[in-house]
């Protein structure tokens, strides 16, 4: 895309589109028209650059007035990270014919992979965002800044993995105790009780990471002081006892535990995180805390008697909040802690007013964090409230899947439409791109038995891999053989995926059961390419297959998908309006299905295990007119 030769308009002859963009961002040019003019003739033919269609809503979603807030509404597969990328070169464009800055831009994603995508395709332009960072890269930005201005050591992270294996040796250490004063009997090396326990300590970090984010407030940024808060200690702990797949486990497990006793391990775990950080740790979500901590600082909504602290949290606020432009990926994840900092940064430091150079980007059909304390609300509708003439578009055409796909995905979505909560909104019904081969290949599969169903996707995961056919968006056959690494298994939650890998394991491939979280092994098996035939080695380090939870392979794509475990156990909310169910929780896990069936680039599974009465109200309303459902 860098090399090739174009006439552009003006007198500037046949450059390289990097020649071209690298002239016009670092020469002067006195007719500021004429630059807006050129830039947006050459984001158009970037959008044409190697498709047969030209896409005008990508376009006018990058080219749109940079003078006034945007909210693009960007369904699966519609190009999101492409346009916030050639909207900050727009926008840097115009910004450096004004005289701006080159660190005037801030490009915030949740994803290291997105904000990576977005690198790589301005790096092939030739341009740098300066600022070009992941929401906890830009708080953890401002924390160590903040300590190295007053000549204080850089904060050390704990991942989440790693609170997850210290919550993990925390519990597996009080229910050894247990054990050998006969309390509970389990054994401590079996696989089912190792599962158990991740499983445990993963959701325990979900439901920590929520309460933290949902008290963080003037005067509590830490761990330390959300736990010394008593109404927040308990209702983390009403929050986590209350999950209905913690109870399935626990019964399904034997243990016979009572609440009690969970409750009496689980506090002994958190309490011993809390008192094991030292000064200067920080669990990656407390990132958070530390930058509001500076806000509050430098805004005097916090009394500070230090002067080396107040003049370094003056200093790290009124930079970043006299940044002239922000671009924010995946605003439907965003929580309220972080909607009120982010706020805050965009009211200029120097002239007190709002900046209304604000693009965010979001879909609200794919908010599936409110176990992170995420709020969709402040996306579809918080963000118009606060800032003056927004700009509204949707991005509506899916480059990812076939039209078949689409069509499914868009029946199950429809139906978080027809409650009140969504207010005046109305679905983007998305579309796939004109010329789409569509093999109708989405299937609808009742099983028998676990044992029936691991079979079943044993058999097909293997036919696909070795004899597999299929059309990529360009309509060129690939094949045969579909590598491993694009071939993915999905499911709510990870328990629902552990027999599988058994039945898989002992049919001879080798499947990676991949937490939320875990990115390493998904960012090396998404290395392989799609359109070249594996080696047929599933262990290969570039190709493997993965089984996953939905929300680990979000912003994720394959070829061939399975969404598994569709039944009323595992989709812990049921849409029944007589239940007494929250209907925003029901939207969500409508939604986690949602962005399961839309990672499937040309073929889709959807099954569940056990009778039909069984089957989660999401695996029908997933189905069209015409659709049958294969019994094995």
């Amino acid at each position: 895309m860098t090399t090739k030769t174009a006439q552009l308009p003006g007198d500037v002859g046949a450059l390289s589109l990097s020649d071209y963009i690298h002239q016009l961002l670092n020469e002067f040019h006195p007719q500021a028209e004429l630059v807006q003019e050129r830039l947006s003739w050459h984001v158009q033919h970037l959008l044409k650059f190697g498709r047969n269609t030209y896409d005008p809503l990508q376009y006018n979603a990058v080219v749109a007035d940079i003078n006034h807030p945007f909210l693009i509404n960007a369904g699966p597969g519609s190009g999101k990270t492409t346009v916030m990328a050639l909207r900050a070169l727009y926008i840097i464009g115009i910004l450096r014919q004004n005289g701006g800055a080159p660190d005037a831009v801030v490009a915030l994603t949740f994803s290291r992979r997105a904000q990576q995508h977005m690198e790589q395709t301005l790096d092939g332009l030739c341009v740098r965002v300066a600022h070009n960072h992941t929401f906890d890269g830009l708080w953890h930005r401002m924390a160590n800044d903040f300590n190295r201005l007053q000549d204080k050591p850089a904060i050390r992270i704990l991942g989440q993995e790693e609170v997850k294996d210290f919550l993990s040796s925390q519990i597996q250490q009080e229910m050894e105790l247990w054990r050998q004063h006969g309390r509970c009997q389990f054994d401590p090396k079996a696989d089912v009780w190792k599962d158990l326990l991740d499983t445990i300590s993963e959701l325990l970090c979900h439901h920590l990471q929520q309460g933290f984010v949902k008290h963080t407030k003037v005067g509590v940024y830490s761990m330390q002081q959300v736990w010394e808060q008593a109404p927040a200690q308990r209702e983390i702990m009403a929050t986590f006892l209350s999950d209905s797949r913690i109870k399935y486990e626990l019964g399904s497990s034997q243990l016979a535990l009572s609440t009690r006793d969970v409750d009496i391990v689980v506090k002994k775990a958190i309490k011993a995180l809390v008192h094991s950080l030292q000064e200067g740790d920080a669990i990656v979500w407390e990132l958070l805390g530390h930058a509001t901590r500076i806000w509050h600082i430098a805004t005097q909504q916090l009394s500070c008697n230090e002067e080396p602290a107040l003049k370094a949290a003056s200093r790290i606020f009124g930079y970043w909040s006299s940044r002239q432009a922000w671009l924010l990926d995946e605003f439907q994840d965003v929580a309220h802690a972080q909607y009120r900092l982010l706020y805050a940064l965009t009211c200029n430091a120097s002239s007190g007013r709002l900046c209304q150079r604000v693009t965010i980007v979001g879909d609200g059909d794919q908010a599936i964090y409110d176990w992170r304390g995420a709020d969709v609300r402040l996306f579809e509708k918080q963000f118009e409230q606060d800032y003056t003439a927004v700009q509204r578009l949707a991005m509506i055409t899916n480059y990812r899947s076939t039209p078949s796909i689409v069509a499914h995905s868009n029946a199950l979505i429809a139906y978080n439409y027809q409650h009140p909560a969504r207010g005046t909104c109305a679905p983007k019904a998305l579309q796939a791109a004109p010329g789409t081969i569509d093999n109708r290949d989405v299937q609808f599969v009742r099983y028998s038995s676990k044992e029936a169903q691991g079979q079943h996707i044993l058999a097909c995961v293997k036919w696909w891999h070795e004899y597999g056919v299929w059309h990529d968006r360009a309509g060129v056959q690939r094949g045969p053989g579909v590598p491993y690494s694009q071939i993915r298994i999905l499911a709510r939650a990870r328990w629902q995926l552990l027999h599988l890998r058994g039945v898989l394991s002992r049919g001879g491939l080798k499947p990676h059961v991949v937490l939320a979280g875990d990115n390493a092994l998904l960012e090396d098996a998404e290395e392989a390419d799609p359109q070249i035939p594996s080696s047929g080695v599933a262990g290969n380090s570039s190709d493997k297959l993965v089984l996953s939870s939905v929300h680990a392979v979000k912003g994720l794509e394959c070829v061939v998908c399975f969404v598994v475990g569709l039944d009323t156990k595992a989709w812990r909310y049921l849409p029944s309006a007589s239940s007494g169910v929250d209907l925003q929780q029901t939207r969500e896990s409508r939604n986690v299905a949602y962005v399961a069936m839309t990672r499937a680039e040309r073929v889709l599974y959807l099954s569940h295990v056990g009778p039909a009465e069984a089957a989660n109200s999401f695996f029908l309303e997933a189905m069209l007119p015409g659709n049958i459902v294969a019994n094995i």
